[in-house]
């Protein structure tokens, strides 16, 4: 059993956090071994002092990425058009790609009024899957756990503590102008009272999972 810090007569006063707040160590699986990684993204990288690109490094086959190669894991989305070679007649498709799934650069577009195939290259962009992943790579989250019908999840150890100040505290307050912050747009699950004990104990297997 994991230690808990705090109790259920603690305060949670909202600071505005948001996700992304977060999102500068994300805890991962590895696409190679399935091994936990961590993905991060340099505060300062740059000369003009911006992030600089996201990168991956597994800690146990030493699997590398880098943000700037454009790499996407998760689930995906494509969209091709083309005139048909034969009649003229414009031709569309809309693809979905699977995790883990191969994405092809071109497709063949069908043409019913003269029986025709047209090969037209396809724009791939990324999908949110409902597995929580990454941002940068569409990785999935090493932090997750099923809980109360869904996924509990978390991004790394401060977005886990961050949680646990939450559903631990007996009064939560809020900030004036503060409808962005992850703390007002946490699932309803996660803030229901009757779910506290189930949350709490779906962090503590969070907890354990990073202690191991």
């Amino acid at each position: 059993m994991v230690k808990r810090e705090g109790s259920s007569k603690a305060r949670f006063s909202d600071r505005g956090e948001s996700l992304s707040s977060f999102f500068d160590r994300v805890l991962v699986r590895c696409p190679r071994c399935s091994a936990p990684g961590i993905v991060s993204r340099p505060e300062a990288a740059s000369a003009a002092g911006l992030p600089g690109p996201p990168r991956f490094r597994c800690e146990a086959c030493a699997k590398t990425l880098d943000g700037a190669d454009g790499a996407w894991f998760g689930p995906a989305r494509a969209h091709a058009r083309r005139r048909c070679g034969g009649c003229g007649v414009w031709l569309e498709a809309r693809l979905q790609r699977a995790k883990g799934a191969s994405r092809p650069s071109s497709h063949a577009l069908p043409c019913r009024p003269c029986d025709r195939a047209t090969p037209a290259p396809l724009e791939w962009q990324p999908r949110s899957p409902r597995e929580p992943h990454d941002p940068y790579f569409g990785l999935p989250m090493r932090l997750q756990v099923p809980c109360c019908g869904a996924l509990l999840f978390a991004l790394n150890e401060a977005h886990l503590a961050f949680l646990r100040r939450y559903v631990d505290a007996a009064l939560r307050e809020r900030r004036p102008h503060h409808n962005a912050s992850l703390a007002s747009r946490l699932p309803g699950w996660i803030k229901d009272k009757k779910n506290r004990e189930a949350v709490l104990k779906g962090i503590e297997r969070l907890e354990a999972e990073l202690a191991g």
